[in-house]
């Protein structure tokens, strides 16, 4: 897994490339600690170009979302593929109001905009 950071309207993304289980799990949990410190919030993730998640991967994400809920931010995940976000319905992360799912970066922008009115 690698990962790296873009921007969106002032906004940091950090972009996962690859998968996010056991084997990049320190990675991952690694890069999303360096990236809240930096004061991050709220907490987007792309995870366009990651095709598969274990257990590894959501601790690191349970773990990005109780950060973000201790701040009164949330963690937003966008472009999961299907198999990611049925994955993410199932383990009870979208009923959680700190976690929010979007398809498309004008969806994210959408949701600022609203949160900054």
């Amino acid at each position: 897994m690698e990962l790296q950071e873009r921007r969106l309207d002032g906004l940091n993304i950090m972009v996962a490339h690859g998968d996010a289980d056991h084997a990049a799990v320190d990675v991952f949990a690694t890069a999303m600690g360096r990236f809240l410190a930096e004061g991050n919030l709220p907490t987007i993730l792309d995870l366009a170009d990651c095709d598969l998640m274990d257990s590894g991967g959501l601790s690191v994400l349970l773990e990005v979302l109780r950060r973000d809920k201790a701040a009164q931010s949330w963690l937003g995940i966008v472009g999961a593929n299907p198999a990611l976000h049925r994955l993410l319905e199932l383990v009870g992360f979208v009923m959680d109001p700190a976690f929010r799912m979007f398809d498309s970066d004008q969806e994210v922008g959408a949701a600022l905009e609203a949160q900054a009115t």
